[in-house]
């Protein structure tokens, strides 16, 4: 199953979706959808959430657990921000909630691994870009050296008497 089949089944089972509500993450080349979409998709079938539990609660860090069903089948999962990592907004309880409940809907409707929410962090993924550790030129080391000397000169100007404005 292509990831273009599944956007297309998902359009034709729930007519109201549209092709705003997808589309493909630039770096990673993975389909998402919307997460006001999938809130669509999971009122339209009745999915119920268990009360979350927060498992880390930290000003850059959340960590949430939630359990949902649909008719009788049931899953779990976690959703999880951190600003150091895989957040890059403030608000890091309500990512994790997002998270958490858009993987909910599309496990629960069979999707999740085919198409991600729009709120799934593929950071993982990722090749980070290797930089190459550069030595200082010799005119950069002797333009460095410089300034220092004009800092250590003005440090000793500033606490020398009389040198600082508005003193009497």
């Amino acid at each position: 199953m292509t990831k273009k089949t599944v956007v297309q089944q998902l359009k034709e089972k729930y007519n109201f979706l549209e092709d705003q509500d997808f589309y493909k993450e630039k770096r990673s080349g993975k389909w998402l959808i919307k997460h006001n979409a999938c809130e669509r998709i999971a009122k339209h079938e009745g999915i119920k959430y268990s009360e979350p539990r927060f498992l880390k609660v930290e000003r850059d860090h959340s960590v949430l657990y939630c359990a949902a069903t649909l008719n009788d089948r049931m899953e779990w999962t976690i959703g999880e921000a951190d600003l150091k990592s895989n957040c890059f907004n403030q608000y890091v309880h309500s990512m994790s909630e997002k998270r958490c409940k858009g993987r909910l809907i599309l496990k629960l409707i069979g999707v999740y691994g085919d198409i991600y929410t729009s709120e799934e962090d593929f950071v993982d993924d990722l090749e980070r870009p290797k930089f190459k550790e550069k030595m200082a030129t010799d005119k950069q080391k002797k333009l460095i050296t410089g300034m220092e000397e004009i800092c250590e000169k003005g440090k000793g100007a500033y606490y020398s008497s009389g040198s600082r404005p508005n003193q009497t």
